[in-house]
């Protein structure tokens, strides 16, 4: 009985999973946000799931054979309709645009756009920091004040 309980606790934990203020619901198929829900297909919960398991973007080689299984070479346009159809649906319920997006390299959720910005902005400040020329002006700046 105890491990029927326990074996029914890590379903329910391993079913859910937390995209910023999102519910995604893998065994029920489902995304949930403020008591709104859509239901998804199989191959959307599996690429929500792929999306959210990589830090950057996603090429769309790489959706076809992980999702799909398919070639590199194939000449289809799975990926662009699924996630044409996803991000609809997140649209019209959730009013959220911004979800899902792309870039040169591929596909990639909102909440990467973000790590991305961050990283960026750490490595830019970073070099500003660093910059010999920016500590010059920093202590001439400092000299100039003394007097």
């Amino acid at each position: 009985m105890i491990e029927g309980s326990a074996a029914k606790n890590e379903f329910a934990k391993n079913s859910s999973i937390s995209i910023k203020n999102y519910i995604l619901d893998k065994n029920e198929k489902k995304l949930v946000k403020n008591n709104k829900t859509i239901i998804l297909t199989e191959k959307e919960v599996q690429l929500l799931e792929l999306l959210l398991s990589k830090k950057k973007a996603v090429s769309k080689d790489d959706i076809l054979a992980i999702v799909w299984q398919y070639s590199a070479e194939s000449d289809t346009h799975t990926v662009e309709t699924h996630i044409y159809r996803l991000r609809k649906k997140i649209s019209e319920k959730f009013l959220d645009e911004k979800f899902i997006l792309n870039n040169k390299k591929g596909y990639y959720l909102w909440k990467r756009e973000i790590n991305m910005q961050l990283t960026y902005l750490q490595k830019n400040i970073v070099k500003e920091l660093s910059s010999p020329k920016k500590e010059k002006e920093a202590s001439k700046e400092e000299k100039s004040n003394l007097f």
